[in-house]
């Protein structure tokens, strides 16, 4: 398709990677500091506009303004908005299954020709037709026990979170997901903070392959330990102190 060869020449201007960069610092920012002030919120959100207008990142501008909007409702009026209990369960705890799923849809959908199939795929930069045409070469599978280099050999390049899961390692995989924000989200619920950081890179994903970075690792070993992504910070500084010591 016209959208997934447009795509396919640009593979991609990762100055696009540059808007995840800082938006992964903002999220761990307001994760170790106990409150942003009003003042450095307003200073990440003019970065954020002078980001996109470096690089067009849609997925950097869009993540950006769910993070800073919602921490800025949760900071400083927490009774202001209130979710019930399905719409914050449908956003906080299931938004990756549900993004996985729609993604996967989308993808087989393509050879339908629909208008509005159309549209939606561009507006992901064609993603999800790219997304099907890998699909032709390495298949979909609930398990996919295929090589790196045999995934590598159809030259395509998928930059969806969602549909690299699905194709790269099979359906089954989101289940790890869907795990990792429910561990998330009940871990961390008197530190809302920290699910609603989660769930901007669950929305970013859509459209930006990143739920293997080293900046979403973080998540993944706080889902699945007893320390906090504070406590990790601690950690870590009085490493580097204790050796800067070592060094003196």
């Amino acid at each position: 398709s016209s959208a997934a060869s447009d795509v396919d020449k640009r593979q991609y201007y990762h100055s696009n990677v540059f808007p995840l960069v800082i938006l992964y610092i903002i999220s761990y920012r307001m994760i170790i500091k106990k409150r942003l002030q009003k003042r450095e919120l307003i200073f990440w959100a003019i970065l954020g506009v002078i980001t996109y207008y470096l690089c067009r990142s849609r997925a950097g501008i869009l993540g950006m303004l769910f993070l800073l909007t919602s921490y800025l409702i949760i900071s400083y009026y927490p009774n202001k908005i209130h979710l019930n209990n399905f719409l914050k369960l449908l956003l906080f705890k299931y938004s990756a299954v549900i993004f996985f799923i729609l993604s996967i849809i989308m993808v087989v959908l393509q050879p339908l020709g629909n208008h509005y199939i159309y549209i939606i795929n561009k507006l992901v930069s064609g993603r999800f037709a790219l997304g099907y045409h890998k699909m032709l070469a390495v298949g979909l599978h609930f398990f996919n026990v295929m090589d790196g280099e045999a995934y590598l050999d159809s030259e395509i390049t998928v930059d969806s979170g969602y549909i690299y899961v699905a194709l790269r390692y099979g359906l089954a995989f989101i289940l790890f997901y869907a795990l990792i924000q429910r561990n998330i989200f009940l871990k961390y619920k008197n530190e809302f903070v920290v699910v609603i950081c989660f769930t901007t890179f669950v929305l970013t994903n859509i459209i930006d392959n990143d739920l293997f970075s080293y900046g979403f690792l973080p998540f993944i070993i706080s889902a699945f330990s007893k320390c906090s992504l504070k406590k990790y910070k601690n950690e870590i500084l009085n490493a580097l102190i204790k050796k800067g010591r070592q060094n003196e």
